[in-house]
């Protein structure tokens, strides 16, 4: 069984994500200024820390990324808010409606403002009062 990664293990990891070099990751992590470039370099290569260091990365991509329920999410919050310009929503609704393969929609405004989304194929019609 390998070792557990201890404190300063943890330390430099997280320092190495926010971006730092592997000399002041190991300064940060309680290393000597005198010693850390060497044990930055060496920290860098044990294994263990290599792959908690991808692991974590992955994951904060993962993490990062929208996911198709929360872009429709957003997309139709926007498409409400009449606060945003038509222009703006209009953009939203195109976009949902191709998220959605809503391919033959039509999106009008009419006299009083209101955005209208007609699809063309049957699969959804609605009004935006």
């Amino acid at each position: 069984m390998s070792k557990k990664l201890n404190q300063r293990h943890l330390l430099f990891i997280d320092a190495v994500l926010r971006g730092s070099s592997f000399t002041q990751a190991a300064r940060d992590a309680g290393y000597s200024q005198r010693s850390a470039a060497s044990a930055g370099c060496r920290l860098a290569k044990d294994p263990r820390i290599k792959d908690e260091i991808t692991r974590l990365r992955g994951q904060a991509e993962t993490d990062a990324i929208m996911d198709h329920a929360e872009a429709s999410e957003l997309l139709s919050k926007i498409a409400r808010d009449d606060t945003k310009s038509d222009t703006i929503r209009i953009k939203a609704l195109s976009q949902l409606s191709s998220m959605r393969g809503w391919e033959d929609q039509r999106i009008e405004k009419n006299s009083d403002h209101h955005l209208t989304v007609e699809i063309v194929d049957g699969k959804r019609q609605k009004d935006d009062e």
